[in-house]
């Protein structure tokens, strides 16, 4: 996938999608200028300016400037379903007021054009609006600022609204990454009931929504305009089925506790799938797919007890 934008500001190159953009990226022949905090840098590699910025807006602003991108890929924030008072503060840097220090920084380059990282979980199961938790509300925020600047400023973007992400190098405790390492290890682990509908995405799917996505943003037709599009597997499971099919593709048990841990506030037990989905774009890796590889890779960790040990859902 190629797009005409030759520099791309990149958000987010430490975290699990980011570290998969950022090597497209490199592949397509892009300068990357990755943001990072301070004292965060990546490894070094041709084509990659890391670029360490303090969270004032002001500070972010100059960092992106001087760099000076043709193009923004949003992949980073802090995502957290379940927040506590001491993480309030993050969650509103890290999801709304980096989104608006982007956003004017672009605006201030000449012409803001932004691949926004969006979530599911903005919607309630009718699929109106209905964040189901401060991180989604920050999200939902985050999109309404995008779009100010569209309208006001003729800015270009498009945010992708992401189910859940999963695929090699997801170091996260999240749910497929727990429970592979728990059928591998033995070690069981606590979860929720399990009844609640879930929509896995391969993160190569995800790449490749978000390199398209940049592609149809850096168009000069797409000026004045926010998209907002759904990107999804195209089929639902449960944990509770996904935990059977890692279980079919390993031949081992997977020693979960269902309903040893309630279901998180918010949850939703149905998942939206009414938005419309990027055009051009649709999954190419299939669950089992997805999954063998997954747990073919796995199986050379030696981390994975220590690692379901640690990490429940």
């Amino acid at each position: 996938m190629n797009f005409s934008s030759s520099r791309v500001f990149l958000t987010g190159a430490i975290g699990f999608l980011g570290q998969h953009v950022k090597t497209a990226l490199i592949e397509a022949g892009k300068e990357v200028g990755c943001l990072v905090r301070p004292g965060r840098k990546g490894p070094a590699s041709k084509n990659v300016s890391w670029l360490e910025s303090p969270t004032e807006t002001e500070a972010i602003v100059e960092t992106v400037r001087g760099f000076a991108p043709d193009l923004i890929l949003h992949c980073g924030g802090r995502v957290l379903t379940e927040h506590l008072a001491s993480d309030v503060d993050d969650l509103v840097q890290s999801n709304l007021l980096l989104t608006t220090a982007l956003c004017e920084a672009g605006h201030l380059c000449g012409g803001l054009r932004i691949v926004n990282l969006g979530t599911c979980l903005e919607h309630g199961e009718s699929g109106r609006l209905s964040p189901n938790s401060l991180y989604a509300a920050t999200k939902v925020a985050a999109a309404s600022i995008i779009s100010y600047y569209c309208e006001q400023n003729h800015a270009a973007a498009i945010t992708l609204k992401a189910p859940v992400i999963y695929g090699p190098g997801e170091n996260r405790p999240r749910l497929v990454r727990l429970l592979i390492d728990a059928a591998i290890s033995g070690q069981a682990i606590d979860l929720s009931p399990g009844e609640q509908e879930l929509d896995v995405l391969h993160v190569r799917d995800a790449v490749a929504a978000v390199m398209l996505a940049a592609q149809k943003v850096a168009k000069p037709e797409a000026a004045g305009r926010h998209r907002i599009c759904q990107v999804t597997s195209g089929q639902t499971i449960t944990p509770r089925l996904l935990a059977r099919e890692i279980e079919n593709l390993s031949g081992r048990k997977v020693p979960a506790n269902w309903g040893a841990r309630p279901y998180k506030s918010g949850e939703r037990m149905k998942h939206w799938t009414g938005s419309q989905q990027l055009e051009g774009w649709s999954p190419q890796v299939d669950l089992q797919t997805g999954l063998a590889e997954l747990l073919e890779s796995s199986c050379l960790r030696s981390d994975c007890k220590q690692r379901a040990r640690r990490f429940a859902l």
